[in-house]
């Protein structure tokens, strides 16, 4: 049961990301109303932006995290948030790395207007959030709420 958990947990995790942009997108509409039908779009256009890379860097730096949390038996929800922050800032790290490498190389990623307003995943106030929540996700699937009172013992 527990394995099933974990895999879930970071499978599902990653989906908090669209869903928390998307929702902030309704919430704080700007010009236009918030609508149910915006919040499912806006999922949708979210997901096919964020999911990709949320899912290869939570393979590749989430995983390894993991590991070490689960080996050390940590189930504290600020350790989980400071995880989520810590991999957030690596992101936007890794990522601002890869645009400055690839403008050296003559390659502007930001090109179109597009990708330079709603898309740039250079923004530390776009990325430390989305660590914070997919990790806290993460955290409340693996290790659920239980009661602070211990389980009777079984009569068998």
């Amino acid at each position: 049961m527990r394995h099933i958990r974990t895999i879930l947990a970071f499978l599902i995790a990653p989906l908090a990301i669209p869903v928390g942009y998307a929702a902030l997108c309704v919430i704080f509409p700007g010009n236009s109303g918030g609508s149910l039908s915006d919040f499912f779009g806006l999922t949708f256009l979210f997901s096919l932006f964020a999911l990709p890379p949320a899912y290869v860097f939570e393979l590749i730096f989430g995983f390894p995290v993991w590991l070490f949390i689960r080996r050390r038996g940590i189930r504290e929800w600020y350790v989980f948030a400071g995880g989520g922050i810590a991999l957030g800032t690596a992101y936007w790290i890794l990522f601002t790395i890869v645009a400055i490498i690839a403008r050296m190389k003559g390659f502007d990623i930001y090109a179109h207007s597009f990708t330079r307003y709603w898309f740039n995943p250079m923004g530390l106030w776009l990325d430390v959030p989305a660590g914070l929540l997919s990790a806290v996700t993460f955290r409340a699937i693996i290790f659920p709420w239980r009661s602070k009172k211990s389980p009777a013992p079984s009569a068998a």
